[in-house]
C-alpha cells in the first residue's frame, strides 16, 4: 500500500563510494522490512540518481521500521561514515500512497511518467491507468502508479512501467510508447494533468 523512496546524487569522484553505500543501505534495510530495491537511473531526470525503495502494508509500518533503522547499529555506522566523508546528496525519506498496480519482482528495468495534476483529477487519472493496463494485459509491461503522502512535491501522480530488463524496456518503448494507441492514453492524461519528467531506471538489487 504505501512506499518509501530515498534518493541520493554522487558527488562528483566518489560516484563508486556512494553505490557502495547505497548497496549497504539496501541490505540494512532488508533486516527490517521483507521489499527493498535499489536503482540507478540511467536516463532522463536525474539521470546518474540511486533510488532506495520500500514497500509497507501500513504507515504505522513504516513508522516502526523507522524507528528500529535508527537504533541498528550498522546503520548507525553507515550514517557516521557519511558525516564524516560524503558521497551522496541525500534526499528522503519520501512517502507515497499506491493506487494502482503492485510492485513486480521479476521488474529490473523501468520507465517512470510524472504528472503534475490537481488531487480532484487523481481518481480520474487512476481509472485511465486501470484502463490502459487492461489493454497491455497481455504484454510484459508491470504498470503500477503512486501519490505523494509525505513528500517535498504533492501534486504529482507517478506512473511506472515495469520489465525484465534493460532490453524489455527498449523493446517496449518501442512496441507500446510509440504505438497509436499509446498516444491516444497520453493524450488523454494530458487533459487530467501535465507530464513534467519521465526517467528509466535499472535495478541493482
Amino acid at each position: 500500500m504505501f512506499i518509501s523512496r530515498r534518493k541520493m546524487t554522487p558527488i562528483v569522484g566518489k560516484s563508486k563510494t556512494g553505490e557502495e553505500r547505497v548497496l549497504r543501505l539496501t541490505k540494512i534495510m532488508s533486516k527490517h522490512v521483507e521489499t527493498v530495491r535499489a536503482t540507478k537511473v540511467i536516463a532522463g531526470a536525474g539521470a546518474g540518481e540511486f533510488h532506495v525503495y520500500a514497500s509497507f502494508e501500513s504507515m504505522s509500518k513504516a513508522a516502526s521500521v523507522s524507528s528500529s533503522l535508527s537504533m541498528d547499529d550498522e546503520m548507525q555506522a553507515l550514517m557516521a561514515e557519511r558525516e564524516a566523508d560524503q558521497s551522496l546528496e541525500l534526499v528522503g525519506p519520501e512517502a507515497f500512497r499506491r493506487v494502482f498496480g503492485e510492485p513486480n519482482p521479476n521488474t529490473h528495468a523501468g520507465l517512470v511518467r510524472v504528472y503534475q495534476m490537481p488531487r480532484k483529477h487523481v481518481p480520474l487519472a487512476v481509472d485511465l491507468v486501470d484502463e490502459m493496463a487492461n489493454t497491455y494485459s497481455d504484454d510484459t509491461v508491470n504498470i503500477m502508479a503512486t501519490v505523494p503522502v509525505i513528500a517535498e512535491n504533492m501534486d504529482r501522480l507517478s506512473v511506472f512501467y515495469g520489465f525484465a530488463d534493460l532490453a524489455g524496456l527498449g523493446e517496449g518503448i518501442d512496441r507500446i510508447g510509440m504505438s497509436e494507441e499509446f498516444q491516444k492514453f497520453v493524450m488523454r492524461g494530458n487533459e487530467l494533468g501535465t507530464l513534467i519528467e519521465s526517467y528509466a531506471m535499472q535495478r541493482i538489487h
